[in-house]
């Protein structure tokens, strides 16, 4: 029996995956295939776990451009360094960034940066519901700068609101973003003070997938 678990449409609950088979999807995203062991319905629960670490990830093949061409020098091969920060809002990342100081970018998400397709249904019918996301045509700009200050980053603080909208928020962000799981971190106070915020950073979490 495996500690995973997912939603069974059938059973109405929560249930462990039996038999837990890790998989990427073509996209890069990491989700777990496995059978409820009440009435063995298949489930998926998404998010990485530790058996993805052994995993190949696919290899995603990208258009070369004339810039990523160039030369060198791109963010990829510079050494990274200081921290970036996301919020919800920007105000939020005006104040955040004046308590942390040097050395931290603070960026704001402005929201949501991802979502279903509006076009057709977006959910797999046929394999466990699994989403369909895409980035909204109004948030690609965000997620691009958010991007591009990641690749540029030593380590990566989600500090997007406690509640499980902001707990899929930091996710969403993580995944549309590209972001390493090894340099990125959950960060969460329940107060914007000084002492919250340094107390938040000092004790830093991995993304809870439960409240996703």
């Amino acid at each position: 029996m495996s500690d995973l678990e997912a939603y069974c449409v059938k059973c109405k609950e929560k249930r462990p995956l039996l038999n837990p088979e890790p998989k990427w999807s073509s996209n890069g995203g990491a989700f777990t295939k496995g059978n409820c062991p009440v009435c063995n319905t298949r489930l998926t629960r998404f998010g990485p776990t530790e058996a993805h670490n052994d995993l190949p990830k696919p290899v995603i093949e990208k258009k070369k451009t004339a810039k990523t061409k160039s030369k060198r020098g791109t963010s990829s091969n510079k050494r990274r360094s200081g921290s970036l920060v996301i919020v919800e809002s920007p105000a939020k990342a005006r104040t955040i960034g004046r308590y942390l100081g040097r050395g931290y970018k603070v960026m704001s998400s402005v929201g949501h940066v991802r979502d279903l397709l509006r076009s057709r249904l977006s959910v797999d019918v046929e394999h466990d519901y699994a989403p369909e996301y895409r980035v909204p045509n109004d948030k690609r700009k965000v997620v691009k700068e958010l991007k591009a200050a990641g690749e540029k980053a030593k380590e990566i603080y989600l500090a997007t609101d406690s509640d499980r909208e902001g707990e899929a928020i930091a996710w969403h962000v993580q995944e549309s973003a590209g972001f390493e799981v090894s340099r990125t971190r959950r960060v969460i106070f329940q107060e914007i003070t000084k002492g919250a915020i340094e107390d938040s950073f000092r004790n830093p979490h991995e993304i809870d997938m439960d409240k996703v």
